[in-house]
């Protein structure tokens, strides 16, 4: 809930650069006591069904069949205010209903001889978004405009249009109304020539008649397999491979589509032109069409056991993502008829059927990748004289085309980023990662003089990793390709952490008592999880302007502590104790 000062204020926002009390010490006229308000009011409604069956028989000596059946449904409503206003209170609705669903079907059988072990299995997944929404997510007009309804009149007779009526009653958000069926005809005098005023405008509602369709079914076949065989009695080869599919998360499908609402199917459904944007940019609409993620994975690794002690395991992988939701930008500032940009869909609507003869937004559609490559090494001790070890070490490369759907978004409309034209690191991207993890434990045999050790163990973990990637600006503000670097070329310091567990446990008067402490961090290690932008630094530098969204420029007046972000650094020592007693 929007709160202030404890009451909650639902949709009605306040300044939103003030959000704590003070004395506003401006002009004369301004005078007062501020109160600023938080962003969002509302939120979702979610109702989930889910039912699965699963079968596993060992069919024969060799064969180990499983079987499985699994079908989920969403029941959701998702309404929600945001103030996006900079200076002043703008606000927007993201409101929709929907019951997407989606069902799957998997069989795998496990073939085991003494010289092989095979893994065989598939997974079929089916579902539905629901919905009604543009039949071409990146042409709302399907190709079909004003001029074609009047070059060919004749060609568009007894057509049926659904059409929005908004309701006298409505506050104003568009929530309300209802719809209509219109059977409409195409005068057969009508001529390219004569295509104005009143008569484009007929042409143009009867031209939106082809411009939504139903949501299209997701389809995916995903085979897998595993093939595993010895090479010495202590040293195996093996080798798998799987497609594996994701469903688009759900707001991705609806946000600003108008479904589920008595605009859905309309050409007032879609938010094609947002006039409460503060920054004019264009607004993102969700995509009921999107298919189904697709994962790709390959893996060949290697294992070796040394003196019933030591094992080794060497793992070479790569997974390709294709089919990611990214941004499908339409219409441009530069464009027309048509556009010299390539990321750019060019749509020209004579009849204005969505407020603009070139209607301009970014929709969702299937369109980004994904790949990333590594090995993986690990070296284990098994718990053996009292100790044990395990050592783990990662090396990868993520690269993709696209941030995360929000995120590219945000860099791009609000953050003024260049659109990307190559490949870039991922966001998560970290080459190397390293656990290391000894462990010293006792049970009921003991060094001889140390029966205090009996029921206790002491391990401690290390851990380091390379840092997150970040985008190095050259100015306060890091607007345009003048002033930043390549989207994120830069990189974060490297972290690492040690912890300790210890255990004790202990039994007295037939009650068994357990002492623990955990310690994280054990050495108060300051590890920079986020930077300043500036300076690659969680700890110095100058705070991204455009991105902070600012009223007044950063000037002398400025504190220090205006530069403060303890978010910026990861975990402090943290030190957890307590007792566990069993009956």
């Amino acid at each position: 809930c929007n709160f202030v000062s404890g009451v909650c204020l639902e949709a009605r926002f306040a300044h939103p650069n003030s959000n704590w009390g003070f004395v506003w010490s401006g002009p004369i006229g301004f005078p007062g006591v501020a109160m600023g308000s938080d962003y969002y009011w509302g939120g979702e409604d979610l109702t989930t069904y889910t039912g699965r069956f699963d079968f596993q028989s060992q069919v024969s000596d060799h064969h180990n069949l499983s079987v499985g059946v699994f079908f989920q449904q969403h029941d959701l409503r998702y309404d929600e205010w945001e103030n996006i206003g900079r200076r002043d209170v703008r606000t927007i609705r993201q409101l929709f209903t929907a019951s997407p669903w989606d069902g799957a079907l998997y069989i795998q059988d496990r073939i085991e001889y003494d010289f092989l072990t095979l893994k065989l299995g598939a997974r079929f997944d089916y579902g539905k978004a629901t919905g009604i929404f543009f039949a071409n997510p990146v042409d709302p007009t399907n190709s079909t405009n004003a001029l074609d309804v009047c070059d060919d009149p004749m060609a568009w007779q007894d057509i049926r249009v659904t059409e929005w009526v908004p309701d006298p009653d409505d506050p104003g958000n568009g929530a309300m109304g209802t719809q209509r069926e219109a059977t409409l005809s195409a005068d057969p005098s009508w001529t390219l020539e004569d295509c104005t005023g009143e008569t484009r405008r007929q042409a143009a509602r009867i031209a939106s008649s082809d411009d939504f369709s139903e949501s299209r079914a997701r389809v995916q076949f995903s085979p897998r397999i595993g093939v595993s065989f010895p090479v010495t009695e202590s040293a195996s080869l093996f080798f798998n491979f799987g497609r594996y599919a994701q469903n688009p998360i759900l707001i991705n499908n609806y946000r600003n589509t108008g479904i589920g609402t008595p605009r859905e199917g309309t050409i007032d459904g879609p938010t094609v032109v947002s006039s409460a944007s503060a920054l004019h940019t264009p607004p993102l609409l969700g995509n009921p069409h999107l298919l189904i993620e697709t994962a790709t994975t390959y893996e060949v690794g290697y294992s070796q056991e040394i003196d019933d002690t030591w094992a080794l395991q060497a793992v070479v992988f790569l997974k390709d993502q294709s089919g990611l939701t990214g941004l499908a930008r339409v219409g441009a500032a530069d464009c027309f008829v048509r556009c010299p940009r390539q990321d750019v869909h060019a749509v020209f609507d004579p009849g204005v059927t969505y407020g603009s003869s070139t209607p301009t937004y970014t929709i969702l559609t299937n369109q980004d990748f994904a790949t990333t490559r590594g090995l993986e090494l690990q070296l284990r001790r098994r718990l053996q004289d009292h100790w044990g070890m395990q050592v783990n070490y990662g090396y990868s490369s993520c690269r993709t085309n696209a941030a995360s759907p929000e995120r590219e978004f945000e860099a791009v409309n609000l953050e003024s980023d260049p659109t990307i034209r190559d490949e870039i690191h991922c966001e998560i991207d970290q080459p190397h990662k390293f656990t290391g993890v000894w462990t010293v434990a006792f049970r009921e045999d003991t060094p001889a003089g140390a029966g205090w050790l009996r029921h206790s163990n002491l391990s401690f973990v290390f851990k380091a990793a390379s840092g997150l990637p970040y985008t190095p600006t050259l100015t306060f503000q890091g607007v345009g390709a003048a002033e930043q670097f390549e989207r994120y070329s830069g990189r974060a310091p490297a972290t690492w952490q040690l912890d300790m567990q210890l255990r004790k446990d202990f039994t007295w008067r037939n009650v068994r008592y357990g002492f623990f402490v955990d310690v994280w961090n054990l050495t108060d290690r300051k590890n920079c999880i986020q930077v300043f932008e500036t300076s690659g630094s969680c700890v110095r530098g100058g705070e991204d302007g455009d991105r902070r969204q600012p009223s007044y420029p950063l000037g002398d007046w400025a504190p220090s502590t205006w530069f403060d972000r303890p978010q910026f650094m990861g975990q402090r020592r943290t030190i957890t104790a307590g007792i566990r007693i069993v009956f």
